[in-house]
């Protein structure tokens, strides 16, 4: 029998975290949760870090407006504020949105989702601009060209880096928890939309800059047209391109986390960064080239769509474990039947949902906000037993997942009783009571139902007494 000292270093072992004590109120396990003081020391001192960084880009600085003419003009906050920050924020706030709901069909932490993006806002810019500084300080010494090779040499490696560090490190805490693409993909996304979104802040910036210098300098030119056109370019057209790059090296950390050979585990994240890296490099090389618009269409949005590709296979064969791993559940009466096909449906989950969050606007608010989060909870309880049962048949993990199933069989037998575990009708939404109701009004009250005549000579049908059953 385990010890539970023993039972401590087997879960740690096989990376499984402990079951929360359910007798201790939620908001109680919350606020004892390690993951919301890390998350939120992560996110404090990356917007600190954030409103540093666009504090240094206000100021004056110096533009070229041709070879020996240099004007001095001044950026102001508001500048950054009212111009720069309204072009970049929606692209930003759209992708997102979608990495979020990608995740929202895994077992990615809510806490690591955030703290990706806060890490490609702040941290990875930050240690990207220093690194692209420091090589361009560097070629521009030895042969003059460092715009174009530190965009094609340097930026590439040291932006990839920073980008996919963070997942690394959420990994190495969080490796029971991340083992699909619908778990890393996300992860790696948030952390490049971070990173594009400051970048864009950055080049919109610049743009202003060179504009006003243009007008101070009495030429016409107007600041809105060229301001929209690099909105468009960078928060549009291209607004894939970073997430897209970084999803390379994620896809290389998703094949190595489900291999069984140790060198496929080890070079499959090189080969996915450096493939990262490669993208990017021909990505910068090409820009603003008579290339550009033809790399755009034969290699770019192909690819685009080969990863989205990519990822609905991932999540079909998610879909098609998570399937096969609770039959073996409903097989043992552990589970209803109907719980593989419901948990393993995308329309039936996200219909759960949907019913849940609806029935918010009912008149018990409290047992509503109950139920939808007892049929998230539930839902995500049970991809992690279909996962569990699926290392335990691999070998992934040993015998310290038996305790972990059975606490998981636990809470979802607990959450039946509130949680939304089967599709029902359509939903009856508050407008639609409405309605029904102000029809019904119209009508002179609710419709009755038809009398029906009971055939001539029919006997009128009357209850028969039962006799007592003997207990």
């Amino acid at each position: 029998m385990l010890q539970v000292g023993d039972n401590r270093r087997a879960r740690w072992r096989n990376g499984i975290p402990a079951m929360p004590d359910l007798s201790v109120p939620w908001w109680k396990r919350t606020l004892t949760n390690p993951w919301l003081w890390i998350t939120l020391a992560v996110v404090a001192g990356c917007t600190a870090l954030w409103f540093y960084f666009i504090d240094r880009l206000a100021g004056t600085r110096e533009v070229v407006l041709g070879p020996e003419k240099i004007v001095d003009v001044t950026v102001t906050r508001d500048m950054i504020w009212d111009l720069a920050l309204p072009g970049a924020l929606p692209t930003w706030l759209v992708l997102v949105g979608i990495f979020f709901l990608i995740a929202s069909f895994g077992r990615a932490r809510l806490s690591a989702l955030i703290i990706s993006a806060a890490w490609g806002a702040s941290v990875s810019t930050e240690l990207a601009l220093h690194i692209n500084n420091w090589f361009y300080s560097r070629l521009t010494n030895l042969g003059g060209y460092g715009d174009m090779a530190s965009a094609v040499f340097s930026a590439p490696f040291g932006e990839e880096l920073t980008k996919a560090t963070v997942v690394f490190v959420l990994l190495i805490f969080l490796r029971y928890r991340l083992v699909t693409a619908m778990d890393i993909v996300p992860l790696a996304g948030l952390s490049a939309v971070g990173f594009a979104f400051t970048e864009n802040l950055l080049y919109f910036t610049d743009m202003i800059a060179s504009i006003v210098g243009y007008q101070e300098a009495g030429a016409g030119v107007d600041l809105n047209t060229y301001l929209d056109e690099l909105i468009f370019l960078r928060g549009f057209a291209t607004a894939f391109a970073h997430p897209l790059f970084t999803a390379m090296t994620a896809i290389g950390v998703v094949v190595a986390l489900r291999a069984r050979s140790k060198l496929v585990r080890v070079l499959a994240p090189v080969a996915g960064y450096l493939f990262a890296v490669l993208l990017h490099a021909l990505w910068n090389g090409m820009a603003g080239s008579e290339s550009a618009e033809l790399m755009y269409k034969i290699v770019a949005l192909p690819l685009l769509v080969a990863t989205i590709g990519l990822l609905v296979i991932a999540y079909i064969r998610h879909v098609g474990r998570v399937r096969e791993r609770l039959v073996d559940y409903g097989r043992m009466g552990w589970l209803k039947p109907t719980d593989p096909k419901m948990f393993s449906s995308p329309w039936k989950i996200f219909s759960a949902r949907w019913r849940a969050a609806w029935l918010l606007f009912r008149p018990n608010f409290t047992t509503s906000v109950r139920r939808l989060a007892g049929t998230w909870r539930m839902q995500y309880l049970m991809f992690e037993l279909a996962y569990l049962r699926d290392s335990m048949v691999r070998g992934i993990v040993d015998q310290a997942g038996l305790t972990r199933e059975k606490a998981l069989l636990f809470e979802i037998r607990s959450l039946r009783e509130i949680a939304i575990d089967e599709p029902g009708g359509p939903v009856d939404y508050p407008g639609r009571a409405w309605l029904r109701r102000w029809r019904e009004r119209r009508r002179g009250g609710p419709a009755a139902a038809p009398e029906l005549e009971e055939p001539a000579g029919a006997q009128p049908i009357r209850p028969r007494p039962q006799p007592a059953r003997q207990l």
